[in-house]
């Protein structure tokens, strides 16, 4: 599935995090979600690299992330990170093996933002963005030494959510399986991957007929998860091509053969086969390289591999696997 950039996903994930641990309000009918802090470090690293720290400044929520952006459609991030943050901005945190971070928030200015609530929500605080810079210790050194940061200043910004009284809401039914085959019946969908004891390795391609009046986009996308000291880190190389969808040969709506060639940073192309119901070959030179790994294979022997035309998908992928745009709400 395609992916802002990992500044703005970030505060979406950390926003929904604090709206998740709301307390009930007081009022029978009415749910107080209090207002949230979350603060954006950003500092710049070597070899063309970014980095961002960002944490949410709440009582008891240990919520510290590294976020690193490169200059060849990459990025790693690194969760479960060990620290603290108060609602003044003064944040420490450690990554082991990775960084640290121990700094104090100075604002040099504030900008009102209009809150849009949510639907059943009224306002009842104020939003804003407060700018300025975080003074301290910011250490940080990519593994494999894609880049390093060492700084004891950084610009920054903490993002005020203002406080909202929504109205409980009723479960709302779950959307027919006749909807949802709608709403995905012009994309595509293929994954490949397979598990080791370093991690997990995925290579997807997800097409999507495009915006009114542009042609069809695919977003490939190199992924490798895995544990280290502690950490868990998500690095990937992805890239999106405008250039049409991916092609899929279907034999009465199934998926059964494609191949796949995606633009630079991707070198080398890849072929699926349906072999029968149940099985499927992935096969070719098709690589990549990407932080914190160098540069894989992603077409060779023990990677599984399955595709999707609409809702009609492979019965070749791993057991409990689901992708995400066959499901609601």
């Amino acid at each position: 599935m395609p992916r802002p950039r990992i500044w703005s996903i970030t505060a979406l994930a950390l926003a929904a995090a604090a709206l998740l641990g709301a307390p009930a309000a007081c009022a029978a009918k009415t749910e107080v979600h209090p207002e949230t802090r979350t603060a954006f470090i950003f500092a710049k690293g070597s070899n063309g690299w970014h980095l961002q720290i960002t944490a949410l400044l709440a009582p008891g929520r240990r919520q510290l992330g590294f976020y690193a952006g490169g200059p060849h459609h990459q990025e790693v991030s690194y969760s479960c990170i060990k620290g603290k943050a108060a609602r003044d901005g003064i944040i420490e945190g450690t990554a082991p093996g990775i960084g640290r971070v121990a700094v104090r928030f100075e604002r040099t200015g504030e900008t009102p933002v209009q809150n849009i609530p949510q639907k059943g929500c009224r306002n009842d605080g104020k939003s804003a963005t407060l700018k300025g810079y975080f003074r301290g210790t910011i250490e940080f050194h990519g593994e494999g030494g894609y880049t390093t940061v060492a700084q004891s200043k950084a610009r920054g910004q903490i993002e005020v959510g203002g406080k909202e009284l929504c109205r409980k809401q009723k479960h709302h039914r779950r959307p027919s399986r006749q909807t949802e085959e709608q709403e995905v019946a012009n994309l595509k969908d293929f994954v490949a991957g397979k598990k080791g004891a370093g991690g997990e390795l995925t290579f997807s391609a997800f097409s999507s007929p495009g915006a009114l009046g542009t042609g069809p986009v695919t977003i490939y996308s190199a992924d490798f998860r895995h544990r280290r000291r502690g950490l868990t880190v998500f690095a990937t190389t992805m890239v999106l091509d405008d250039e049409g969808a991916i092609s899929l040969t279907s034999a009465g709506g199934t998926p059964s053969e494609a191949t796949l060639e995606p633009p630079a940073p991707f070198s080398g192309t890849a072929s699926f086969k349906l072999e029968s119901p149940t099985t499927a070959s992935w096969a070719g030179d098709l690589s990549v390289e990407i932080p914190t790994l160098g540069k894989v294979a992603l077409a060779k022997p023990g990677f599984w591999a399955g595709a999707c035309a609409g809702t009609h998908c492979t019965n070749t992928f791993p057991p409990g696997f689901q992708l995400a745009f066959l499901t609601s709400e």
